[in-house]
């Protein structure tokens, strides 16, 4: 035995180096069989032998750990990235809400006035309905399309995107 040992790094993977400090390394990732994870790292034996050095194996522990730092960064992005994304259009939600509440109350009072309000004090007031209505159509519209491209196959496993 010339001193091999697993270097986890992650679910039963990693990499099998040796004592020698060669600069070649013939050494490739190595996955344990289910199970045999905890009893191979403890005996480190029964592992097969490589030439990569220690130096390598730590450099590519360093690569390894900066990828899976970089993909939780990337899911921790896309988390709060969707967040604030939901937390603005719920917002245009409510906004459009009232929009067509205050536009119901044009539509009422120019039908069936009261006798104290006239429809002269809305002037202009179906156009500018008309613009708002066009515009919250073309940001959810918007919206749709981001969600459906960002989030793919998930995006169906939210009842609320129906």
């Amino acid at each position: 035995d010339d001193g091999a040992m697993f270097l986890k790094l992650s679910r039963g993977k990693g990499w099998i180096p040796s004592n020698k400090t060669t600069t070649g390394s013939t050494c490739t990732p190595y996955s344990l069989p289910a199970g045999a994870t905890s009893e191979l790292e403890d005996n480190h034996h029964h592992l097969p032998k490589c030439s990569m050095g220690l130096g390598e194996v730590k450099q590519r522990t360093r690569v390894h750990r900066l990828s899976l730092a970089t993909s939780k960064y990337a899911e921790s992005f896309k988390s709060r990235w969707m967040f604030y994304f939901i937390c603005v259009f719920d917002t245009l939600v409510l906004l459009n809400t009232l929009v067509m509440a205050v536009e119901a109350q044009e539509r009422g009072l120019r039908n069936n006035p009261d006798p104290g309000v006239s429809a002269a004090q809305w002037p202009n007031s179906k156009e500018a309905f008309d613009m708002l209505e066009w515009s919250f159509g073309v940001l959810f519209t918007f919206e749709l399309t981001v969600k459906l491209v960002i989030l793919q196959v998930e995006f169906f496993h939210d009842a609320w995107n129906f």
